[in-house]
């Protein structure tokens, strides 16, 4: 929980992310914006990475963390990187596996399937 002093420069950062086309929502009662990975990410295999993110209301559900392909309606679960992560921790660290070379998207979803946020493109690359 950021402290009072903060909460405003907070907000700012929100405002700006959230005024980019690309990652505009209607925040709902219970929503999140994935921060980091953010634009022009590059992760190597075998690396340790942060995944990090705002969340919105009580959202009581814990959250997995998985490695995504495709766009859309074509949306391929490449890697469940962890499970069960209490949303309100606001980020983890999670090791990335040594996929094919190329764009993917973080994706943090609750486990009963009622929210999905996913993050700018990331590109894996070999160790």
């Amino acid at each position: 929980m950021p402290s009072t002093a903060s909460l405003p420069a907070l907000l700012r950062r929100a405002f700006r992310v959230l005024e980019r086309p690309e990652v505009a929502i209607a925040l709902d009662a219970d929503s999140l914006v994935v921060r980091v990975p953010g634009e022009g990410a590059r992760w190597e295999a075998g690396s340790t990475q942060t995944v990090a993110w705002w969340v919105v209301g009580p959202l009581g559900h814990r959250v997995d963390i998985r490695l995504v392909s495709g766009t859309g309606t074509r949306i391929r679960t490449e890697a469940v990187l962890v499970t069960e992560v209490d949303p309100h921790d606001l980020r983890a660290r999670v090791t990335v596996p040594a996929l094919a070379p190329g764009p993917y998207r973080v994706q943090i979803t609750s486990a009963p399937g009622v929210l999905d946020a996913y993050s700018a493109p990331v590109t894996l690359a070999p160790a």
